[in-house]
């Protein structure tokens, strides 16, 4: 009889040991998935007290208290249509700053913004100085990334070329000008310096003889 109350208690501790694991792991579970759950909350769902949650949050070295719920808000990408969810704040602060579109991430930002500037860059009739994009006045650039390799092509305003080119020709015939005259005065002054130091000797000899 004896040998048989101490099986039962020895099993009723094990049950007890398992239960009581098994009550620790399920509190440490439910603060790690949700943050925003109160003590109570989580002491009503395990079915203990509100101070026993916190003891044993403590023994594991997990926050005690909640993280205040932010409120976020559903969009829908621009680039790749998936929903996601942004906090109401960041999101106001974007529409404030002028953003149209939202993007889910840096790549899809990456995409739209490019496929963005495609198209006004097809649908303008005037370059950034105000001359009109005509088929004669247009020209095609080819430039190649040095990401990924794709050839990419660009309009090109002729006007604005043959201004630009103008505009350094001037600049580069000025500097030379420039060069030119700095030379001419460099050797001015070389000249000049020479013949004063012929004069000094002359005079250095001059007075040597007397």
């Amino acid at each position: 009889m004896v040998n048989k109350v101490a099986g039962v208690r020895s099993r009723k501790e094990r049950v007890n040991q398992e239960y009581t694991q098994t009550l620790n792991e399920s509190i440490v579970e439910s603060r790690r998935q949700n943050p925003m759950w109160t003590l109570q909350t989580i002491a009503n769902l395990v079915g203990v007290s509100r101070e026993r949650v916190r003891q044993v949050l403590n023994q594991k070295h997990m926050p005690t208290a909640a993280v205040k719920e932010l409120p976020v808000v559903v969009l829908t990408c621009a680039w790749c249509a998936a929903q996601f969810e942004r906090s109401v704040r960041v999101h106001q602060r974007r529409l404030k700053l002028g953003a149209q579109k939202v993007y889910c991430g840096s790549e899809c930002q990456k995409q739209g913004l490019s496929a963005w500037h495609r198209e006004r860059s097809r649908a303008r009739t005037e370059c950034v100085k105000g001359h009109p994009l005509t088929p004669d006045n247009l020209y095609i650039v080819k430039t190649r990334s040095k990401k990924d390799g794709k050839v990419s092509q660009s309009r090109r305003c002729r006007m604005c070329r043959s201004i630009h080119s103008r505009e350094y020709y001037l600049r580069q015939q000025q500097k030379q000008e420039q060069e030119e005259r700095g030379q001419e005065i460099s050797q001015s002054l070389s000249a000049a310096l020479n013949e004063v130091v012929a004069e000094s000797r002359a005079r250095e000899r001059r007075g040597g003889g007397r």
